[in-house]
């Protein structure tokens, strides 16, 4: 996995992935302009572009790992067994 720092559309899942300001920066869909922004402030912020890159990478192994994804797939599947059996 990349250590890059992200910017994003507010799009589907992406708003659950990515925190704007926090774990990456948000742009409107279909705003170049607001990419070409993004894009500048991470160059002329570098200190930003660090905390974004290394609170992004942290996120990512942690909450999107192979391991991480098991559990939360576990977990669905128990509550659907302990749903079918309710039922």
């Amino acid at each position: 996995m990349a250590k890059t720092p992200v910017i994003a559309t507010r799009v589907g899942g992406i708003i659950d992935a990515v925190r704007h300001e926090e774990t990456g920066l948000l742009v409107n869909e279909r705003a170049p302009d607001e990419i070409a922004q993004a894009v500048e402030r991470l160059v002329k912020e570098p200190h930003l572009a660090d905390r974004l890159r290394n609170l992004g990478y942290e996120m990512a192994v942690t909450k999107f790992s192979r391991k991480s994804s098991a559990v939360a797939f576990s977990r669905l599947f128990e509550k659907m067994i302990q749903l079918k059996r309710e039922a």
